[in-house]
């Protein structure tokens, strides 16, 4: 099995893990799994919205057990952060301005459907894509190909 069909089968493996959890548990195990997935594969911006999807489903689910096992939902952590927006901001952050521009085809229809409030969130991310719909931006492109 090739890298890219492993990762397809990890991520199946997790999204029917999250929607097979029958107790928090269970779902405290996926989510493990889902970290050492974040930590073992690198970021991909091709898979982004299914790993985004995975945070997403994961804390809905999280709320669903929460209720069904008649906890107080104070006494569990509904972690904000999306562990898939941070690996994109921390990849944002190696990119040119250039490089970016190149990446933000594949990414802006994979960040269809994502909270702008979630984005927010991500300095980084925010900077670039404002930077790159800056009305300002070609003309400094054409600028920086007279120099």
């Amino acid at each position: 099995m090739n890298k890219i069909e492993n990762r397809k089968w990890t991520i199946s493996k997790i999204e029917r893990s999250i929607a097979d959890s029958h107790n928090l548990d269970q779902l405290a195990s996926t989510e493990q799994f889902l970290h050492l997935y974040y930590k073992f594969f690198p970021f991909d911006a091709k898979f982004f919205k299914q790993e985004w999807l995975m945070d997403k489903n994961l804390k809905a689910r999280k709320k669903e057990l929460v209720l069904v096992d008649d906890m107080d939902p104070d006494t569990i952590f509904f972690y904000e952060e999306k562990m898939s927006l941070r690996r994109l901001n921390e990849y944002v952050k190696t990119l040119s301005n250039n490089e970016f521009g190149n990446e933000w085809t594949v990414l802006q229809t994979q960040l269809a459907g994502v909270d702008a409030l979630d984005l927010s969130m991500y300095p980084d991310l925010c900077e670039k894509i404002a930077t790159l719909k800056s009305p300002f931006k070609h003309a400094y492109d054409k600028e920086l190909q007279v120099a």
